[in-house]
């Protein structure tokens, strides 16, 4: 369930054939459709999240021009069709407004915030207060293996989570019994954060898996001086 396909390599293959997919989205003739072989009516490119050039070009016919859903979807922010996911993760959101948005757009929204309702200004008391119900609202905006956006990065490593029970996973097989544990391992690289100088931070799901999910913290891309507390 961790494994994911060479995703360098398909980043390389995709550079290495973006002059063929320019030249064929160029051609007047549509050609003929994948997945029937009548008259194709459109040339749709489609990317994936991991680099921003193009991964293929399906051609659709009208019959199957709605059947790229089961495979593709089609990003309200960036006006892109992609695909759907390699492994367990949706490269997807759907948000409460009606959009549908690939992971980096939804990425950029969560880093802009401008109704701070994801970024955790951090002090003792705001970190204190974190508990299980704030770490589960985590946002999943990056997936593994997916570059990390720009402004932020990873402060501290991961806390792994069962899907199920919430648990911190221990090892491949076992996790606690209860997110306590978890939970005051992220409070612990919060205060970290904190005290090395960081204004502010995220939790961000950046991974997610079969039976768990990975919760990072994310701070911003800038130079700063450790705090002087004593």
């Amino acid at each position: 369930m961790w494994s994911l396909p060479d995703i360098s390599r398909l980043n390389a293959e995709a550079e290495t054939n973006a002059k063929v997919f320019e030249k064929e989205l160029k051609k007047k003739s549509n050609g003929v459709c994948d997945d029937c072989n009548k008259k194709a009516v459109e040339k749709i490119p489609y990317y994936d999240i991991f680099s921003e050039d193009i991964k293929g070009i399906n051609k659709v016919c009208d019959r199957h021009r709605d059947s790229l859903s089961e495979n593709y979807f089609y990003c309200d922010g960036c006006d892109r069709t992609f695909i759907n996911n390699y492994t367990w993760e949706l490269y997807f959101h759907d948000t409460e407004d009606g959009e549908r948005l690939c992971l980096p757009c939804l990425a950029q929204r969560i880093i802009a915030d401008h109704d701070k309702e994801h970024w955790i200004e951090l002090n003792p008391d705001n970190i204190n207060a974190i508990d299980w119900e704030r770490v589960r609202q985590a946002p999943h905006c990056i997936a593994v293996k997916m570059p990390t956006p720009k402004g932020i990065k990873t402060f501290g490593s991961c806390t792994t989570f069962d899907s199920m029970s919430g648990g911190r996973v221990t090892s491949f097989s076992s996790a606690d019994s209860t997110p306590d544990s978890g939970v005051d391992e992220l409070k612990h690289t919060l205060h970290s954060a904190w005290c090395d100088g960081y204004k502010r931070a995220l939790l961000i799901m950046d991974g997610a898996y079969q039976f768990a999910v990975d919760i990072q913290v994310y701070v911003d891309d800038v130079e700063v001086k450790p705090l002087k507390l004593f």
